[in-house]
């Protein structure tokens, strides 16, 4: 099977798909003749479905890139890698010069995390939960969302006030009604006095 780019290749001088490989099987291609099973090893058959094996091994290539940059961001994040290396980075980034894959290899051969340390670990889960939600926090829903939860938080400011208040008057008018029982002292003279001030 070609899998490949441009003309496919011809098979003893015709167009094909797909087509098993016989010992003398001529190979058109490109004004190259490849014979099949015969000099010195340069054509040989694959086991398998085409593409199984490379998709297998591209897969995880991408997969310990993808970890590697992640954990090498955790750890320049959390300062528990080499500090020179994470500044000449950051210069990089500043100058277009970032190289994604060079940067994670030399974080992570700098990675400074004393055993049982689990930083590393709640970082990345808050960085888990902030990529889960942030389609929430996007576009028109995300501002009603964010002006409902400010609106909440204001009216809870507002009451937990007034409840202070309310606390702190009830507190100075049970301290004046002790005084006035205990030892007779009348406070009508001061309000007068403090209501005559402010009433001009």
């Amino acid at each position: 099977m070609y899998v490949g780019r441009g003309d496919p290749p011809l098979l003893d001088g015709r167009v094909f798909e797909q087509a098993p490989l016989e010992p003398g099987s001529s190979i058109q291609w490109r004004g190259a003749v490849l014979v099949f099973g015969q000099g010195r090893g340069v054509l040989e058959e694959l086991e398998g479905e085409p593409g199984c094996e490379d998709a297998g091994v591209s897969g995880g290539t991408v997969q310990d890139d993808v970890a590697a940059r992640v954990r090498s961001g955790l750890l320049a994040d959390l300062k528990l890698t080499d500090n020179q290396a994470v500044k000449r980075w950051r210069a990089a980034v500043m100058a277009s010069e970032f190289d994604p894959a060079s940067c994670a290899r030399e974080l992570l051969a700098g990675e400074q995390v004393p055993p049982g340390d689990t930083r590393l670990l709640e970082r990345a889960t808050r960085l888990q939960r902030d990529l889960l939600m942030s389609a929430h926090q996007r576009g028109v829903k995300g501002v009603r969302r964010r002006a409902r939860a400010a609106t909440r938080s204001g009216a809870a400011y507002v009451l937990a006030n007034l409840i202070a208040i309310s606390i702190y008057t009830l507190v100075v008018l049970a301290v004046m009604l002790l005084v006035r029982v205990q030892y007779g002292t009348s406070f009508d003279g001061t309000l007068d006095r403090i209501i005559g001030v402010f009433g001009g």
